[in-house]
Formats: structure tokens, C-alpha cells, sequence
């Protein structure tokens, strides 16, 4: 009897069959999970540099992965789903993990991105209000020292000031801070009649550089300007905003 015609034709299709279930039986899906992009991902949905990312876990699941993950100085854990959906990684949906190892609920990276830039618009009013607390008390330093004028310092010795002279109070926090923590950039005119504060909003990156401000607040340049996006530069010129977020 000849071998090749051994099995019958029925058979050889078991056979096939069975050597495609072995073969898609073996876990690890045909495109790789690419890290790169992965992290490239997740850096821009939170406006970040991807260095910035550090994992913290891997789990392959049967819809994906699962990164548990850190983003730059924040304590903040999370968690992000991906899924291959036409041969590329994407991230699904993500949610918090916070101290206690309790996670939150899934939101999609819409979502995500709505509820961020709604904390950014937060934070940026509240650094006009911040802005508008310290030209408070300029105006009342002014006051105090009119043959002086305003402060000729840069916004760290302008705090230093307003201490010792108790006009900032023990515990008071850091006036010189915006909501992002990062310092407003202060600048007096060289007559001492003017001033001006500067945030780079919320992504830190400025419009203008703070000596184009400086030569403004001199040259009393001062054509206003309102936007709706929160990484716009605020500038508030002797308690007046000149460029500011609107409402």
C-alpha cells in the first residue's frame, strides 16, 4: 500500500485543524506589544516626555495588556489598557490605582483627556487669582513705599522682601508660585512705575520668552489679548490682565 495515500482525506483536514489550534494556542499574539509606542501614547495623553513614563507591571491578558505605571515626579499610580486592533497597539481606556491598592473605574482616553483639560482650565484660574493676590500686595507695598516704587527684583527676592517686611506671613505657602509650581516671572520697569507677572500656563512652555515680557512691561506695550486654552501665557500688568484665559 503506498504511505501517501495512507490517510484519508477527512483525516489530513483533522490534522490540519489540530496543528492551527497548537499554533494559535501559543498565547503570544503575532504583532508584538510594541513598548515604544506604547509610551509614546500614554507621554502625549498627559502632555509629557516620554522618559517621563516609568512601568511598574506587565499583564497579558486575553484582550491585551495591562501596564501598571507612574507618570515623571507624581505618586499617582495607574493602570492602562491596551488592545491590537488592526495590527497596532492602542491604548483602550485607563484608570487610577490609588494607596491602597483599590482601583478606580475604566474611562476611555477620551474621557481622559476631557476630565485633564478641565483640571488645566482649573488650575489656570487659579493661578490668575494667585497672580491678582500678589499684585495686591505690590499695590499695597507701593503704598507704603511710594518714593520707591515697585520692587526692582526678580520674583524670588520680591518674596524675600514682602517677609521680612511681614507683609507674607509665616506658613503662607509660596505667593511666587503658580498652580503648576512653577515661579511667575516679576519684573518692575527701571523707573519703578511699573510691573508686570507672568505664568507660561499650563504647559510650561513659553509664548513669548520673559525677556520679550520684560521689554513690554518697559516699552508699555500692552495690547490685550483673552483665549480659551489654558497653556496660553497669563500676563497681568499693575493688577490689570493683559492676556488672560476666558471665562
Amino acid at each position: 500500500m503506498d504511505p501517501r495515500r495512507s490517510f484519508s482525506a477527512p483525516a489530513c483536514r483533522l490534522l490540519i485543524l489540530a496543528a492551527l489550534f497548537v499554533v494559535g494556542c501559543r498565547g503570544e499574539p503575532q504583532t508584538p506589544f510594541d513598548h515604544a509606542l506604547a509610551q509614546a501614547q500614554l507621554a502625549d495623553l498627559f502632555d509629557v516626555a516620554p522618559g517621563q513614563f516609568r512601568l511598574l507591571a506587565e499583564t497579558p491578558t486575553e484582550e491585551g495588556r495591562l501596564l501598571d505605571f507612574r507618570m515623571g515626579g507624581s505618586r499617582q499610580l495607574f493602570q492602562a489598557r491596551f488592545r491590537l486592533e488592526k495590527a497596532t497597539w492602542n491604548l483602550a481606556d485607563l484608570r487610577t490605582r490609588d494607596a491602597s491598592g483599590e482601583l478606580g473605574d475604566w474611562e476611555s482616553r477620551e474621557e481622559i483627556l476631557e476630565r485633564l483639560i478641565l483640571e488645566e482650565v482649573d488650575k489656570a484660574f487659579d493661578t490668575m487669582d494667585r497672580m491678582e493676590r500678589l499684585a495686591a500686595r505690590l499695590e499695597l507695598w507701593k503704598t507704603q513705599h511710594d518714593d520707591e516704587g515697585y520692587p526692582r527684583e526678580d520674583v524670588n527676592g520680591l518674596v524675600r522682601l514682602m517677609r521680612s517686611s511681614g507683609q507674607i506671613k509665616e506658613g503662607e505657602g509660596s505667593p511666587e508660585l503658580d498652580a503648576w509650581g512653577r515661579p511667575f516671572v516679576y519684573h518692575a520697569s527701571t523707573d519703578g512705575l511699573s510691573y508686570g507677572l507672568v505664568s507660561a500656563g499650563a504647559d510650561g512652555a513659553w509664548d513669548e520668552t520673559p525677556n520679550a515680557y520684560r521689554r513690554r512691561i518697559e516699552m508699555r506695550e500692552l495690547d490685550w489679548g483673552e483665549f480659551d486654552d489654558p497653556d496660553g501665557d497669563l500676563f497681568l500688568v499693575e493688577g490689570s490682565f493683559v492676556q488672560a484665559l476666558s471665562e
